[in-house]
């Protein structure tokens, strides 16, 4: 980002309150901590933190513009500009937009109920083999997180690529709005925002958002092996798809997985060759080739594609293989949960081929499914009891029926409940011995992370 203040102004609708809107702008926070020089400040106020009071800490920070939503802020004895504006979430939006129509940055969206992190990850590898690349950090994919994150874009990246979250119907049509993607991709549609949207089908229309304001020789990249994305077919005319059936445009054969790595076979779209990721689960080959499809687009040969996939830069919590002494082996994968995530999750788990020990589910609550959220977690229960698991350890609101499921399928190994992550780290070592294989698994909400903690602590 380089803007003078008075382009910010101008893109933000807003009134520069102070005199000099010659000042150049390079970076934008709405977090005072992260203030740096020549940075513009835009506070929010939140349930527990005012941040219009963090504003002169910015200006100390060598913060040289704020955005305000009321003149009662301004206060001209401090070394800085400020912009009034109606808005400031609104006004973070529109700069954000406004810049990207100043950016000839090629921006790949990404969305989807599973996997759309760990494709973002896998897009952004093989696009570095076509030039600089920017990628959607942490969690940054909202209504916040995504103008961020545009306004991270310089002019020498080429091609960024934009991970887009939503919780209800409208807001990827915001994201798409403001990064105008020249691909999007959707990975899957799944059972998470159930809560909210209530049904699979409107799931389906809010994932389907990311495409209406992509450019007009965008292209959409679509699980093909997914039923619902195949009710859009027709409303996208330039399309890939991809998956593990051979009626796609793209798809993979003869996996192998071991350990740290899966093999693979690729075909289609003029390639034909093997592939090796750092990643196991059919899932994530799946995932890849969401982003050898983009390799397609961007007119990559096949060496750097398998460059790219060999050693990609990954986000941590997903499928996350963590090697402690005493052969003990932990599977974190406890960024996120839903029921197809969790049910890929545990057939890693009987996968795996390390050492002798026993296979360990510990499974928290799968959040944000509605009425829907007893039956997930009995599923899941039932097919941990039924894919080679010894032990079931259940944890939440959701964990009686998590047991339930298991009980179902007749499952004689060991089961045990506990109410959240604090009782379960102080007690899960009482249930974990040498050479186990432990898969951890559960909404973000669950703080599942605990318990990896507290293994990791121990052993």
């Amino acid at each position: 980002m380089r803007l003078t203040v008075n382009e910010i102004v101008d893109f933000t609708n807003g009134e520069l309150l102070t005199n000099n809107g010659g000042i150049v702008i390079e970076s934008c926070v709405i977090d005072s901590r992260k203030a740096s020089p020549n940075s513009m400040f835009v506070p929010f106020v939140g349930e527990n933190v005012d941040g219009y009071s963090y504003i002169k800490s910015a200006i100390e920070k060598g913060c040289k513009c704020v955005l305000i939503e009321s003149e009662r802020y301004l206060d001209k004895d401090l070394n800085c500009q400020f912009i009034l504006v109606e808005n400031n979430q609104s006004a973070l939006q529109k700069l954000a937009e406004r810049y990207r129509e100043k950016l000839s940055t090629f921006v790949i969206g990404v969305t989807g109920s599973n996997g759309k992190t760990t494709t973002k990850d896998l897009v952004a590898s093989i696009a570095k083999g076509k030039g600089k690349t920017l990628k959607t950090l942490g969690n940054l994919n909202n209504e916040l997180g995504l103008p961020l994150m545009i306004l991270q874009c310089e002019p020498h990246h080429e091609i960024a690529v934009l991970e887009m979250g939503m919780s209800q119907l409208g807001e990827i049509d915001l994201l798409s709005k403001i990064g105008k993607p020249n691909v999007g991709i959707i990975t899957n549609i799944g059972e998470s925002h159930l809560e909210h949207l209530k049904t699979k089908d409107n799931i389906l229309k809010a994932k389907s958002e990311i495409f209406n304001h992509m450019s007009q020789d965008g292209v959409a990249i679509i699980n093909g092996d997914d039923e619902y994305l195949k009710k859009i077919y027709s409303q996208l005319p330039r399309r890939i798809t991809y998956g593990l059936s051979k009626e796609n445009d793209l798809c993979a054969y003869n996996i192998t997985s071991y350990n740290h790595k899966t093999t693979f076979q690729v075909k289609g779209l003029g390639y034909d060759f093997s592939a090796s990721i750092p990643l196991l689960g059919d899932h994530n080959v799946i995932n890849s080739l969401a982003a050898i499809a983009v390799g397609h687009v961007l007119k990559l040969d096949e060496k750097l594609i398998i460059q790219g996939l060999v050693s990609p830069e990954m986000t941590s919590m997903r499928t996350e293989i963590i090697n402690l002494r005493d052969d003990l082996v932990v599977i974190n994968d406890c960024y996120n949960a839903s029921e197809t995530s969790t049910l890929a999750a545990l057939k890693v788990l009987k996968e795996y081929k390390g050492a002798s020990g026993r296979k360990i589910a510990i499974l928290g609550d799968m959040l944000e499914l509605g009425d829907y959220s007893e039956e997930a977690h009995f599923n899941v229960g039932a097919f941990a009891a039924s894919n080679n698991v010894s032990t079931i350890i259940a944890i939440g609101q959701f964990s009686g029926d998590i047991l339930k499921g298991a009980q179902g399928q007749g499952f004689e190994g060991e089961m045990a409940k506990y109410k959240d992550s604090h009782e379960a780290a102080r007690n899960i070592m009482h249930h974990i011995r040498q050479a186990d294989t432990v898969l951890v698994k559960g909404s973000r909400g669950v703080k599942m992370e605990e318990i990896v903690a507290m293994i990791k602590e121990e052993f």
